[in-house]
């Protein structure tokens, strides 16, 4: 996925056209381009390429040499919320807008996001429960060890610290979606069918790898997921619960790793589809042993992103005061109770988990 590959590929497979290209961007950098005339890239954002260097928060200069990389055809490397001046005025009546129309820099829907939900301070935590189920924390000293060795991602952020940690899943409402389509269940229905269980967990466990095994567990090709402990009295209500807990549990494993990286995590608020179900909701703060609030607003990445081109365009003073602005629309407290009955299930995930890596691949 890194960026970085993709310029390398093009070098050898059509030098002829990168020998003409005179930039290599994606469609934000495209945006700045078309709108102010020169492609703008934010610090968040290219930290996704391995040549960006985050002691400096620009391009790495010795790794683009190493790379045999032209470092003209990269965009700027501008912070968050600068002011890029006025809009071209032909592209402003295109779309229009008006002629003293600011382009300030934004970044990344994730990044936005966290902005947008009022997650810029550390010890607040945001969870995208979307398809992905991303949890990105403002930090102030991460350790540096514990990072790598849980497959964290330390970013530049738009926040209070000016960096963050995240812990990424693919095993998101992508599983949810598929033990849906297996057992038939409408997503109407779904509400209902949780809340007419009782407060046990469900009689299957789910390890929900279905797109390989996400940090903190280790990188090991041709990992997959499982659900044990079927019989033949298991109902589609059982696997579509124990996909839920599944998925919770690797959150409170992810929300561990991100306090092993240094984070301080008090809070989580929780946007995207998955937000939308008030019993996932509660057992997520169950299981995490914290307050969970959902955003108001049902996309906070939009309202992120509006916030920085306001601290940008001098409507606020600062990414903290804007975000200051977000609210919540429900907030979940853990119910220790209910956390104590999924002692038992917490324990036979990670072994499970643990048992089902490739090859010996445990710890």
């Amino acid at each position: 996925m890194d960026p970085t590959n993709r310029i390398l590929w093009w070098s050898e497979q059509s030098p002829a056209t990168m020998a003409r290209a005179r930039w290599f961007l994606g469609w934000h950098e495209q945006a700045s381009l078309h709108l102010v005339g020169q492609p703008i890239i934010d610090p968040a954002l290219a930290s996704g390429f391995g040549i960006f260097d985050l002691a400096t928060n620009s391009w790495s200069a010795q790794r683009v040499s190493a790379l045999g990389i032209d470092p003209r055809i990269l965009a700027e490397v501008a912070r968050w919320a600068t002011p890029l001046g006025r809009i071209r005025p032909k592209a402003a009546a295109q779309l229009g807008l008006p002629p003293t129309c600011m382009f300030v820099t934004g970044s990344w829907d994730g990044s936005c996001a966290a902005v947008g939900a009022g997650v810029v301070d550390a010890g607040g935590a945001l969870v995208a429960a979307g398809t992905w189920e991303s949890t990105v924390a403002p930090l102030q000293r991460p350790r540096i060890r514990q990072v790598a060795l849980r497959r964290l991602a330390l970013t530049p952020q738009p926040s209070t610290p000016a960096r963050a940690l995240w812990a990424r899943s693919p095993n998101g409402t992508s599983v949810l979606d598929w033990v849906l389509g297996v057992t038939g269940i409408k997503l109407a229905e779904l509400e209902h069918a949780l809340d007419s269980a009782d407060a046990d967990p469900s009689p299957v466990l789910m390890v929900p790898h279905l797109s390989g095994a996400p940090g903190p567990w280790p990188q090991v090709p041709g990992t997959t997921g499982s659900a044990l402990g079927l019989t033949l009295a298991t109902s589609g209500a059982d696997l579509v619960r124990a996909a839920l807990e599944g998925i919770a549990i690797e959150l409170t494993l992810a929300v561990g790793a991100l306090r092993a990286g240094g984070c301080l995590i008090s809070t989580c608020t929780v946007a995207g589809g998955g937000a939308r179900s008030p019993w996932w909701m509660q057992l997520k703060a169950d299981l995490l042993g914290i307050p969970v609030q959902v955003a108001q607003v049902p996309e906070p990445g939009t309202l992120g992103a509006a916030m920085l081109a306001g601290v940008g365009a001098g409507v606020y003073g600062s990414v903290g005061e804007a975000a200051a602005q977000a609210r919540i629309a429900r907030r979940f407290e853990p119910d220790g109770g209910r956390a104590s009955r999924y002692e038992e299930k917490l324990t036979r995930h990670r072994y499970w988990a643990r048992a089902l890596l490739p090859a010996g691949r445990e710890r």
